[in-house]
Order: structure tokens, then sequence, then C-alpha cells
């Protein structure tokens, strides 16, 4: 007689397929919000320059033309870093209550532009509770994104569905890194030709897409993905081959109290104004580009190569500054500490935070701490000078 005993580990495998996916997605998000900061650096000063340069072309249409031309594919590469940002959980600019009922509205309203005559679109929209906390515009590009994919995999037509419905998990939520609690449940479901297990594996990743060449940047789904992670969600996918596809997304329905984290300008349109601004920034290109914007506004410029040379020349001249524009990233002495320095010297210092990550922790702090507000590069002359008018009355 034979003895013996079975012991199942599908269970702690699917476990560890899961943290080595979670690494690999952690590890790609650092990469590309990294690619993604050093080019909206590169960005702010393609952007401002060829700015200024169309503002003197214009008795010379032809060369203007050619100035806005720069702009146009520089704001183009800036959705793009945007979306990197996202993927990068790098990208969150405000917390408020947001309806998804109402996002899924105005995503059906988007799609039914460019969507095939042979989709038909079904709305099962079940949540009692469909308010979530978090960025309006990040999550509305999430299910857009989702649902772009789910048009895209059905060329012949079929069926588009919306579910949403709210769940309590009384435990940790299984197969997502989730504590117990209050979610909202969106699924974007598809009838069209669904994917492999490699596509599947792959689906997340930044600049992967099974798409012609020109067809899709292969950010979507990525900036889907971080997005939602961003929110304190988690995001899933089941797919049969020649079945569908459908994407199951969870945000948590906690409290909140619609405080937003960062003012959003009323203002409209370019504003002069006069006043002794001190700039810093590491970066040769972003910080000659904005002085010369800042001075194109009608202000006296002080320019300072990283935080350390800032918080020296603050303590010898800060009775004569009037606003400090601080970018986050320096060597030295990074921006939190040169924020910490200045407030040392004069507690009631007006600093403007730059950066060319989206507002993280670090700057979230910040603002919180009493920092003005925060400027997102690559930034154009007209939003420089709304959120330095407003820094200046604060």
């Amino acid at each position: 007689m034979t003895i013996g005993t079975h012991i199942d580990v599908t269970d702690r495998i699917m476990l560890e397929e899961r943290v080595r996916q979670g690494e690999k997605m952690e590890a790609i998000g650092q990469l590309a919000g990294g690619v993604a900061h050093d080019f909206n650096n590169q960005l702010s000063g393609i952007l401002g320059y060829a700015e200024l340069l169309a503002k003197k072309l214009d008795n010379e249409p032809q060369l203007k033309k050619m100035a806005e031309s720069i702009m146009t594919s520089a704001l183009r590469s800036a959705d793009l870093t945007r979306q990197l940002l996202a993927f990068a959980r790098k990208g969150k600019f405000v917390s408020t209550p947001v309806d998804t009922h109402h996002l899924i509205a105005e995503v059906i309203s988007l799609l039914q532009h460019s969507i095939d005559r042979r989709i038909t679109i079904i709305q099962q929209l079940e949540a009692e509770i469909p308010v979530v906390a978090g960025d309006p515009g990040q999550l509305q590009n999430a299910i857009l994104n989702l649902a772009i994919n789910a048009r895209d995999a059905m060329p012949d037509g079929g069926t588009l569905s919306f579910f949403t419905a709210n769940i309590d998990f009384h435990e940790k939520v299984r197969g997502h890194d989730l504590p117990p609690g209050s979610y909202l449940q969106i699924c974007v479901t598809d009838t069209g030709t669904g994917m492999n297990e490699e596509v599947k594996s792959r689906l997340f990743e930044p600049f992967f897409t099974t798409k012609q060449h020109g067809k899709g940047t292969g950010l979507g789904l990525a900036a889907s993905y971080g997005a939602i992670k961003n929110h304190g969600g988690a995001i899933s996918v089941y797919t049969e081959m020649h079945k569908g596809t459908t994407f199951r997304v969870l945000l948590p329905t906690g409290n909140h109290d619609g405080q937003s984290e960062v003012q959003i300008s009323k203002s409209s349109g370019r504003i002069p104004g006069k006043g002794n601004i001190m700039l810093v920034d590491d970066e040769t290109i972003v910080r000659e580009a904005t002085a010369k914007m800042l001075e194109d506004l009608g202000y006296k410029v002080l320019e300072c190569r990283d935080g350390e040379e800032a918080a020296e020349l603050f303590r010898a001249i800060s009775h004569d500054v009037d606003a400090v524009i601080l970018d986050m990233v320096m060597p030295r002495l990074a921006g939190p500490e040169t924020f910490a320095a200045m407030r040392k010297i004069k507690p009631d210092v007006k600093v403007l935070l730059a950066s060319g990550f989206s507002i993280n922790g670090a700057a979230s702090g910040l603002l919180k701490a009493g920092a003005a507000g925060f400027l997102q590069k690559p930034y154009q002359i007209e939003e420089l000078s709304q959120k330095l008018h407003e820094t200046l009355k604060t």
C-alpha cells in the first residue's frame, strides 16, 4: 500500500506570478516616469522658445507658421509624456468627487463620433454609489482608452457594454493588492477578437501594441493601468479568443470631502505683471526659456542654477524677491529642501513649484505646507502668467 499527500500549490503559483508581474510593471513605471520627466524638461525649452519666436514673427507669416508648427509638435509630444506619467503613477492633479456614470456618458458621447455603426453600445449602470474621489480627467481618459481598445477589437461590429456595481469586500481583494472595503466596479466588455496569453501578459506595458504601425502609440492601456493604480484601485482583464474581452476596474468609494488638492485657474489669457522673480532650475534650456518668457511678461528675473545657489542668494536679498519659481528635482539641494530653507529665512515666501513630473507625494506635501501653486512642465506663456499672477495675489 502506498500513502502519499497532494498539496495544491495553485494559489501560491498565482501569487508568485502576480508579484513578478507587479515588480516588472513597477520597474517599467520608474523608467517611464524618468524618461517622461527628462522629455518634459526638453519640451519646456522647445515650446517656450517657439512661442516667443512666433510672437516676434507677426510680420513674417510663413516663418510664424513654422514656429507655430513647432509648438503644435511639442504639445503633442507633451500629451505622450503625460500618458507615460499616468502609467508611472506620477500624474494625479486633483482629488474631487467624480460621478463615474457621468464620465461613462461622456465617453460614449465621444465614441459615437468615431465608432462603427455595426457596434451596439449597452449601458447597465447599477451602482447606487457611482461617485469616487479622484481626478476626473485621468479617470475619463482611463475609461475612454478601455473603450477605444474594445472598439478596435471589433472590426466587423459587435457589442460594447459598460457595467457598474458596488461591491463590499470583507477580506483582502483576491487577485489584487487591495485592502477590504467598499469599491465601485466598472466593467468594459466587447464581443471582439479576444487576446492570446502572450498579448494579455504584456497588455499594460508602455509602447506595446498589436495595432498596425501608425495606428496607435501603445500608451493608452498603460495610461489606464497607471491612472487606476494612482487612484488606489486595480484593473484586470478576462479574455477568450474569438469571443471577446472584459476589463474590470475596481475603485475605492471611501469618504471624500470634495476639496481639490490644487486650485484650478479660472483666469484666461496672458496676464502681464511686475516684480522680481527668482527662477530656480538646473536645466539650462528650461531656465533660459522661462526667463525670456517672464521678461516678455514684464517681470525682472534672478536666475539660479540649483537649490544651494538659490538658498544662498535668497538669504542675501529675500526682501527684494516677490516670488520664487522652484524646480522640484535638482542636484545639490532639491526642491523640498530649498523650499524649507527659504521658509526659514522668510516664512511668507511665495513659491510656485515646477516639475517635469506631475504632482507627486513631495509636491503635494509642499502645497499643503504653504507653497502657492504648481506648474506642470512643459508650460506655455499663458499658463505661466496666470499661475504667477495667482501666486503673487496669495
